[in-house]
């Protein structure tokens, strides 16, 4: 019981301060304040575009949605111009957005009038970590609490994939253990090894729910696994569901299965009865001037008018709210249909995917599995990875505790640690040694620093150079180098750095005269408004650490943008931040700072340190660089 009110507690402050912050700001600001943010649009009128499966599509064309914060999959709010919001609100998913069009997918068919569109947040979520740390089975609570370890055990396997010595000891440990650690540092095959460890328990005759905590994760397991010819299902909301996957969703499923047709039947019957309704008069507030439906329904039947409203009035709407309770028998007898062919569907499967809030969602809720598969558990908390473990008596979770943790608006320590890394020092990981990304130079440092000096380049990569694909001179072939920008950073809580910026475009300028191709360029920076400046460049993915977890680009180069007196380095300096930046890179690293800066840190004196040291037998030595010039210069401590 402590452990469960201790996480309800974070879980309620984290959903709190979510909603409180969306919320206040909705009713803080006016529509026109939301709509310069890019959160809002404003009056805005939605054509409807046809079915998706069993979602209603309607469109919208505005030429702010070019500079909004929409995007696909978020939830947003839909609202009739002259109704309240949140009041008047239903919800949708963005399905599809381009510069000056979205796509928005409802459950329902909207009237035709103005709308307001609002980005928005749910609670969904939230209720069902809580609901899943009410059903957490004692074998597992154990586990949690640290009171008894969980049996490990290997067994020889024949593999179906080609997979290396460490990949292949994964599989053996991950199949029969009772709950085992994958530790997938940058480029080891984490998500190929739990593709085979999935289909070797599927051969086992075991059922298995393979979730993570974002779409996108969930949709590399489900593409991997297509490959091995399993039977999988994918939940989730088709917006949300990369379009090469859509086949493999329930919802698709659903539409295809042959029963289906009965619910289409009684769609068209709801089409029909709108149409009809579009006739009579909505009896929304203004109208109804405080009558219940039940009052208007009865009025209707006396002939009676009231409160100012005529007899003709109050009949419409009466039509109105019958056809409407029509409707509604409808919408039940769908639900009921759908739940037969869901429960039929889903009994048959192999493997279903789904995130790990998507593990809680109706279409699961009698579901149980022998496995539970969470990958990427470490940028989950707790809370979010006991969704799926609930649901079966083996589990597995894959993740890298050394990159980035769970993002929390809160800031709550304990949601910043994930399960895996609690439970590490518990159930020890089993590491995969042999990276397949980055040429050895780039590698080095981060397998020293943060995985113990374990990392191993394959073959194919240890070697690799950017003049392997362009025709780069010797200057622009070392494959990790620090460029030195005398600048000073701007700005109060976000920071900036134009000289850095300067140095880039510079650099960049170099790269272009060898015909490098912009799309093999990431610009890596830890601040919002440093990746502001550049967004003038074309064709060259810039975002935050955060939004580069996952990627890998031939050629990364990193703004740390710090440079000030005191020697402050704010959030650049964790080093987990550090190891997913310097880990995306192939063939090339560059990053650019400000030495005197940077050097007052250990952890960056050691890094400058170690890129002198393997610059140095090619004669290149660390390049100092910035708006004044550019001259070659040793790294020491003076600097």
């Amino acid at each position: 019981m402590d452990y469960v009110s201790f996480w309800k507690e974070k879980i309620e402050k984290e959903r709190a301060i979510e909603k409180e912050t969306v919320e206040r700001e909705i009713h803080s600001l006016s529509g026109e304040e939301r709509e310069r943010m890019g959160k809002a649009l404003l009056n805005v009128r939605l054509k409807y575009a046809g079915r998706l499966l069993d979602l209603y599509l309607y469109k919208v064309v505005s030429p702010k949605i070019k500079d909004s914060q929409f995007k696909t999959g978020d939830i947003v709010l839909i609202t009739p111009s002259d109704e309240p919001i949140l009041k008047g609100s239903i919800e949708g998913t963005i399905y599809q957005k381009t510069s000056h069009t979205m796509v928005i997918s409802v459950f329902q068919l909207l009237p035709k009038k103005l709308f307001r569109i609002d980005l928005y947040y749910s609670d969904i979520t939230f209720k069902r970590m809580e609901e899943a740390l009410t059903k957490v089975p004692p074998r597992l609570m154990d586990i949690l609490l640290k009171k008894e370890k969980p049996r490990i055990e290997r067994k020889p396997l024949e593999l179906k994939a080609n997979l290396n010595k460490w990949q292949k000891e994964a599989v053996e440990y991950g199949t029969h253990s009772e709950f085992f650690l994958l530790h997938g540092p940058p480029g080891t095959g984490k998500t190929t090894t739990l593709a085979e460890i999935i289909f070797q328990l599927v051969n086992q005759g075991k059922r298995v729910l393979a979730t993570a905590d974002t779409n996108v994760a969930v949709d590399n397991i489900a593409e991997k696994l297509l490959n091995y010819g399993l039977n999988i299902i994918r939940i989730g909301h088709p917006a949300r569901v990369s379009p090469s996957l859509l086949k493999q969703t329930l919802s698709y499923k659903l539409t295809k299965h042959p029963k289906y047709k009965e619910i289409d039947q009684l769609y068209g019957k709801i089409a029909e009865l709108r149409k009809t309704q579009e006739l009579y008069t909505i009896p929304v507030q203004s109208k109804r001037r405080g009558l219940t439906s039940e009052q208007i329904l009865k009025l209707a039947e006396e002939g009676k008018g009231s409160r100012g409203i005529n007899p003709m009035e109050i009949k419409s709407m009466a039509a109105w709210i019958r056809i409407q309770n029509q409707v509604e028998l409808l919408k039940e007898e769908i639900s009921r249909l759908k739940l037969l062919i869901i429960e039929e569907l889903l009994n048959e499967t192999q493997v279903i995917l789904s995130t790990n809030s998507g593990s809680y969602s109706e279409e699961l809720e009698s579901q149980q599995f022998d496995v539970a598969v969470v990958d990427e558990s470490t940028q989950a908390t707790e809370p979010s990875s006991l969704m799926p473990l609930t649901k079966a008596k083996q589990w597995i979770l894959a993740g890298d505790h050394k990159q980035l943790p769970p993002v929390v608006l809160s800031n709550d320590k304990d949601l910043q640690v994930s399960l895996f890394e609690r439970l590490a020092d518990f159930i020890l990981p089993y590491i995969l040694r042999i990276q397949y990304r980055m040429n050895q130079e780039i590698m080095e440092f981060p397998s020293k620093k943060f995985y113990q000096g374990k990392l191993i380049a394959h073959p194919s990569v240890e070697n690799i150079r950017l003049s392997d694909i362009y025709p780069v001179p010797k200057s622009l072939d070392v494959p990790i180098e620090f460029i030195n920008v005398e600048g000073r950073e701007r700005g109060s809580i976000s920071k900036r750095n134009p000289e850095e910026f300067m140095a880039i475009k510079q650099y960049l300028e170099q790269l272009f005269q060898y015909g490098v191709n912009p799309k093999d360029i990431g610009i890596i920076t830890p601040y919002k408004e440093q990746k502001q400046l550049f967004q003038s460049l074309k064709n060259i993915e810039v975002n935050t650490v955060d939004g580069f977890q996952g990627r890998e680009k031939e050629i990364i180069l990193i703004s740390l943008v710090r440079a000030n007196p005191q020697a402050i380095l704010g959030f650049i300096k964790d080093e987990r931040r550090l190891n997913v930046a310097m880990t995306r890179a192939k063939r090339k690293l560059v990053l650019f700072g400000h030495r005197a800066t940077l050097t007052k840190h250990p952890l960056y004196r050691e890094l400058l340190q170690y890129i002198e040291k393997v610059s140095a037998p090619t004669g290149i030595r660390t390049r100092v660089t910035g708006l004044k010039g550019q001259h070659p210069g040793p790294l020491d401590d003076r600097s």
